[in-house]
């Protein structure tokens, strides 16, 4: 048996004396080593898409480790009893993206949304100023403050409360298209743990959402704003024809792994292009259309590009190629 040091000695003899008591000895037990579970390694799509941006070096590597962070906290969540209710895991996936600080902030990299920072100083004066006024979607627009910030707090609105008790918490910065792409992940994690939900992400134009299937109907998932919205709902806000539907160029599931990760070649083309490096970028932007001869976006970047370079031979064939497409796969209605 191991006893207590001299000084716990003498304070154990004076408490037992003073308590009527025989002399006791204070044991120290050695404390016991709790061993880590360790986790299931889990690989998904958005992995490989992540692996492409990282591949490019114009983003940190170091964002692999936040993406299995937050499928790692959305599988402890998870039992084989969970309800499969397709709305109802969508919401829970809302409210943990909400509950690990994940915003709406417009961004480009789906690596540069896993990587935590602080909210911009504008936005925390807003918080320590007008956060506990009559705060309303249409009263934000009459803040003395920058377009971006009043974006923010329009598109976050719902996730305010959250944000206003952890503003000086990191946060997770992410558009609609890195919000789709990570639950997309977590979907993909949970499935492989006996979850069955079939859920794809959906293009329109500059943007993506979620679309879950269930026997009575599809959910089409607005991962910005973590609410279900009617399919006419972003038919209408994006002006996509009915033609561009039924050809299946916007407002389709992108169930092929090539229509995913095409995307993430068309953001590093996008950005090699912004930085002037126009020949890299038409490497990446003719991957994307490689793996998905419907993308828009990669045409148009691609043409541009192009001509940037001096090959208008070449730009003049892709931009015949891309406005015969626009008409005959319904991109414009004539």
């Amino acid at each position: 048996m191991k006893r207590a040091g001299k000084a716990g000695t003498i304070l154990a003899l004076i408490s037992s004396l003073a308590l009527g008591c025989s002399p006791i000895y204070v044991i120290n037990r050695p404390t016991p080593i709790q061993e880590e579970i360790p986790q299931e390694e889990v690989h998904t799509l958005i992995h490989d898409y992540l692996g492409i941006e990282i591949s490019s070096g114009l983003v940190e590597s170091s964002s692999a480790d936040s993406l299995d962070m937050i499928i790692a906290d959305a599988q402890r969540l998870y039992t084989s009893d969970i309800d499969a209710d397709p709305l109802r895991i969508l919401g829970r996936i809302d409210s943990l993206l909400t509950e690990k600080n994940w915003v709406y902030v417009p961004n480009l990299f789906l690596a540069e949304s896993l990587m935590p920072r602080q909210l911009p100083n504008e936005i925390k004066d807003f918080f320590s100023k007008h956060y506990f006024e009559d705060i309303t979607v249409d009263s934000i627009k009459s803040l003395n403050y920058s377009y971006e910030t009043k974006k923010f707090l329009r598109i976050n609105h719902r996730r305010l409360d959250h944000v206003a008790t952890h503003v000086d918490e990191d946060f997770q910065f992410a558009d609609c298209d890195n919000l789709t792409h990570t639950y997309l992940a977590i979907i993909e994690s949970l499935n492989q743990k006996g979850l069955e939900l079939n859920a794809y992400g959906v293009r329109a134009p500059t943007h993506m959402f979620l679309c879950a299937h269930k026997d009575e109907g599809n959910i089409y998932w607005e991962t910005i704003y973590g609410e279900e919205h009617p399919l006419d709902f972003f038919k209408k806000k994006y002006g996509i024809t009915d033609v561009a539907v039924d050809k299946g160029t916007y407002l389709r599931d992108l169930t092929e792994k090539d229509s995913i990760l095409s995307h993430a070649h068309f953001v590093i083309g996008y950005k090699l292009q912004k930085q002037g490096k126009y020949k890299e970028a038409i490497e990446h932007l003719d991957k994307a259309i490689r793996l998905d001869p419907t993308y828009a976006g990669a045409y148009s970047n691609l043409v541009f590009s192009l001509r940037k370079t001096g090959d208008n031979s070449e730009a003049g064939s892709i931009s015949m190629r891309y406005h015969w497409m626009i008409c005959s796969q319904g991109w414009i209605e004539w």
